[in-house]
């Protein structure tokens, strides 16, 4: 807890903070169905408070299509950056900004239709399409001989049809994503440090696709914070600055967003 004390001082100081924030499992409890993944009000409005502070930069960085954010979060993109895709889309003026090749979207379709042949037998298994990238969600799989199955044939599929290395195959809890190469949560960070250099930069995520994330803001002086539920372990042994509950992320979010 003492990392969110220092960023809670940093705030009370009124020194310029950058505050990066995952959605699922960060902000909301991870969900079978991502359409149920919906931001409490009250989240949202303590989210555009602090995002309002002439003081703080606030960005939701995840690895859902920034449609999708805006649909389950309700949140203003007015107040708040938004990046997608794990660093691959970005919102600008209004505008989804996509970094994905033709060639790049095209094999990924492409894949997408070899996995679904592949494991349509298997269930309790959900594809999801995101145009640019296709996940393998196998959360109401609960056999590990299963489990090994699906990612075998997951692996193999990715091998067999990653052209030129154009591709990259991303672990999470219980999803395999196949996405373009250069899609990585750390660029998205890197980025946003470099439009505001003065600001204290932080990251709070909870899977292993913030891990890229996380080293970024730690290797750049800020505050890399695992979140994790109430008596669960952070899913990777790495240098952070502290692990926090979501419930406790949500209570600190909530009270730095009255600041006088």
């Amino acid at each position: 807890m003492a990392c969110l004390a220092l960023i809670q001082t940093k705030l009370k100081r009124k020194e310029p903070v950058l505050l990066m924030l995952d959605y699922d499992g960060t902000l909301t409890p991870i969900v079978e169905l991502p359409e149920k993944a919906v931001l409490a009000k009250n989240i949202g409005l303590a989210l555009e408070a602090l995002a309002s502070l002439p003081t703080v930069t606030l960005a939701v960085v995840s690895g859902r299509r920034i449609e999708s954010i805006l649909a389950v979060s309700g949140l203003n993109t007015e107040k708040i950056l938004f990046y997608g895709l794990h660093g691959g889309e970005s919102l600008v003026a209004e505008s989804i900004i996509n970094h994905t090749t033709i060639a790049q979207k095209a094999n990924i379709q492409s894949i997408r239709t070899l996995l679904e042949q592949s494991l349509q037998t298997i269930a309790g298994v959900r594809i999801e399409d995101k145009r640019s990238s296709v996940a393998v969600h196998f959360r109401k799989v609960h056999s590990d001989l299963v489990i090994k199955s699906i990612e075998a044939r997951v692996l193999s599929i990715f091998y067999a049809n990653n052209d030129a290395h154009q591709l990259r195959l991303l672990t999470g809890k219980k999803v395999l994503e196949i996405l373009p190469a250069q899609f990585n949560k750390s660029h998205a960070v890197e980025k946003l440090i470099q439009t505001v250099p003065t600001h204290y930069p932080v990251y709070c995520g909870d899977d292993t696709t913030d891990l890229d994330a996380l080293a970024v803001v730690l290797s750049a002086g800020g505050s890399a914070i695992g979140v994790v539920e109430a008596g669960e372990a952070f899913i990777a042994d790495t240098p952070l600055s502290g692990i926090v509950t979501r419930q406790a992320l949500i209570e600190f979010l909530i009270a730095a967003s009255n600041q006088d």
